[in-house]
């Protein structure tokens, strides 16, 4: 497993986290200043670990997923099991 986290990611999923970046941390940036949260310390929290962290999670969980398989598909290609 060490071995295939080494896998480099693809321009893709680059691509897609970039993209993805954008529009969650423009929402997180509206909801504070709409809400008036960004005084609070504790809400700012609360609000980034309920809403900021799913978001992002539901675009780098499937992508950090596909890298590892890629790199244990390298691995087993090279070990001359597949």
């Amino acid at each position: 497993m060490q071995l295939a986290r080494g896998c480099e990611l693809e321009p893709l999923e680059l691509i897609g986290i970039a993209v993805w970046l954008v529009p969650v941390m423009t929402l997180a940036k509206y909801i504070l200043s709409q809400a008036s949260l960004g005084e609070d310390a504790f809400a700012t929290l609360v609000m980034n670990v309920f809403v900021v962290v799913p978001l992002l999670a539901a675009v780098f969980a499937p992508i950090h997923i596909r890298r590892l398989r890629r790199g244990l598909r390298k691995q087993l290609t090279q070990q001359g099991r597949t």
